[in-house]
């Protein structure tokens, strides 16, 4: 039997995501290498012989026993040193329904954590959340010689970095409901505080349940993972991004009305630091002045333009043929002609 971390996810948590109304700016290229590498791992994997595919999971995954030198592996299946099984275990996969639901959790909610940290924080960061992972699972059954696999320890460290960064985000989610499926919004905070309550639930009856009735979940895998993306984004978000506390979010208007928070960066964004600057860039009271005494200038000038061309272009026949007032009506010919 494999402890497979994440399958958890999909057999005792009902919500399964689909969609988050959370935009980024950049593109997740990091996200979309794991995934890529968890995929073509998969495919490598399971183009094997079937009687080799479990040997594998000894190979490549984490065994507490060996990788605390209490135990050894035999020699056709020792193929690489303990210490690197840390790194492969996060990419083999016990199954397709393992690798889909880890796969959808790290699409959903890696690309937002990714826009937060940058390319290649985002990929120290989940690294060492995978790391964590191990080493919790490991603390809590040193002696055991079942392996772990699965990219669900470190996927769970970029789930509680999520919901400090974005705990208001709104999750479209598939709940089943009997034998109907419905979808429904609910904030993020509710989702994964919901996911780590289960985790912690599992961790609980796992050390009442012996372990070949354990279910094959690493729910200490999960929970490192968690409690590690908790501790460590404040120290790999970028700077204009915000840590939230998450409590905030159940109160009844945060949880209906608040729209997701979005950081301060220089990518523009319509939001308050934009208005603020667009008030810093407003002309100051005394220039304003000035621009209508100009105004009122011009527009005095071409109401004078207007009445002369209106007492030049009325003048009747008869004035004409006075001599004095012909001069002056050439006059004022010449004044239009400048005006216009």
């Amino acid at each position: 039997m494999m402890k497979d971390p994440g399958t958890s996810a999909y057999r005792g948590n009902l919500l399964i995501p689909i969609h988050d109304d959370n935009p980024t700016v950049i593109k997740p290229w990091v996200t979309y290498a794991l995934i890529a590498v968890n995929v073509v791992v998969f495919v490598w994997q399971y183009s094997l012989p079937p009687e080799t595919i479990a040997a594998t999971a000894y190979q490549l995954g984490v065994i507490p026993a060996v990788l605390l030198g209490t135990d050894t592996l035999p020699a056709d299946l020792a193929i690489v040193p303990a210490w690197t099984t840390l790194i492969t275990s996060m990419f083999m996969h016990g199954g397709l329904l393992h690798l889909g639901g880890n796969m959808l959790y790290l699409w959903i909610f890696g690309n937002n954590v990714e826009d937060a940290m940058g390319h290649t924080r985002f990929l120290v960061f989940y690294l060492l959340t995978g790391f964590a992972a191990s080493a919790l699972q490991i603390a809590m059954d040193p002696d055991s010689t079942i392996p772990v696999i699965g990219a669900s320890g470190a996927i769970s460290g970029v789930l509680g970095a999520y919901l400090l960064l974005y705990p208001h985000a709104i999750i479209k989610m598939l709940v089943p409901i009997f034998i109907i499926i419905r979808v429904f919004k609910i904030r993020a905070v509710w989702v994964l505080g919901i996911y780590f309550l289960l985790q912690i639930g599992g961790v609980i009856s796992s050390g009442l349940t012996p372990e070949d009735e354990g279910g094959g979940i690493a729910y200490g895998a999960h929970l490192g993972g968690f409690i590690a993306g908790v501790l460590l984004i404040g120290f790999f978000k970028s700077n204009g991004f915000r840590i939230h506390n998450p409590l905030s979010a159940f109160s009844r208007q945060s949880v209906l009305d608040q729209p997701v928070a979005r950081p301060v960066t220089d990518t523009p964004h319509v939001d308050d630091g934009m208005i603020d600057a667009a008030a810093a860039n407003e002309p100051a009271p005394e220039t304003l002045a000035a621009s209508n005494d100009e105004l009122t200038r011009d527009q005095n000038q071409q109401n004078l333009g207007a009445h002369q061309k209106s007492s030049v272009r009325n003048v009747d026949a008869d004035d004409l043929a006075d001599p004095d007032n012909l001069d002056d009506y050439s006059r004022d010919r010449n004044r239009l002609t400048d005006l216009e």
